[in-house]
């Protein structure tokens, strides 16, 4: 019997990870940022109400229900800011049930400050990093989030340095799981699958991404964002740990 050394763990040589609650803790990000937002503005929401908007938003983001107006597409929206800002500051306007763009705006603004300032790492990202850097594995970082926030969570951790390439949807302007997101990956890093494996906790984004793109998955904690979807991870694991087992 033919042994599929992809599945074994050993053609692997680009191991792609998601960034927020796969390598950070985004949680405790996302918490401090709601309460620099809720001091500033007086909103009356707590924190499951702040939590419950985030995840809907960014499930309607992923199901294209979020849509950028076309006169922001290419540039200034009358408030100086890009088209990617206005997605991001959408999330602060549906949580005061209001349209007024300027004040979603000075929220996300009060929001981002507080999240860059606030980064955890989760359990033993730190050491996997550096045990698959060692072992010569290629690690690539893909993330929904703002460019310039996971450059500097991966610098915060201390693993910046690890990482050959940070591709962001900020940049690369669509969100996983549409599979042009790794067009600038395959072109950078080659367009061989069986050398690929992605790493996440979402089986909306990362797991759905992968087998769109016909590559390997590993599945990191419960799976968020996976309601009603028939998607299966390669490998489930519940912390970053398990990679030495199949690496």
């Amino acid at each position: 019997m033919s042994v599929d050394f992809c599945q074994q763990g050993r053609g692997y040589r680009n191991i792609v990870f998601d960034i927020d609650d796969t390598l950070t803790d985004e949680r405790a990000g996302l918490r401090r940022g709601f309460e620099a937002v809720e001091r500033e503005f007086g909103l009356g929401k707590t924190w499951a109400e702040f939590a419950e908007v985030e995840r809907r938003f960014w499930a309607d983001y992923r199901a294209g229900e979020v849509v950028k107006p076309a006169e922001y597409a290419g540039g200034d929206d009358g408030h100086g800011r890009s088209g990617a800002d206005w997605v991001r500051a959408q999330r602060f306007a549906r949580l005061v049930g209001n349209d007024d763009l300027g004040r979603a705006y000075q929220m996300l603004d009060a929001f981002e400050t507080a999240v860059r300032e606030t980064v955890v790492p989760m359990p033993e990202a730190v050491e996997v990093l550096g045990y698959l850097k060692e072992k010569g594995y290629r690690l690539i970082a893909a993330t929904d989030g703002v460019h310039d926030i996971a450059m500097r969570k991966l610098e915060a951790i201390g693993v910046l340095d690890k990482f050959e390439g940070v591709y962001s949807a900020h940049i690369v302007g669509v969100i996983k799981p549409n599979v042009e997101f790794f067009a600038p990956i395959f072109a950078d890093y080659g367009s061989d699958r069986r050398s690929y494996l992605m790493v996440g906790n979402s089986l909306a984004a990362d797991v759905l991404l992968a087998e769109n793109l016909g590559i390997d998955s590993v599945l990191v904690g419960r799976g968020e964002g996976g309601a009603g979807l028939a998607v299966r991870p390669t490998y489930r694991m519940e912390s970053l740990a398990g990679l030495k087992g199949i690496l």
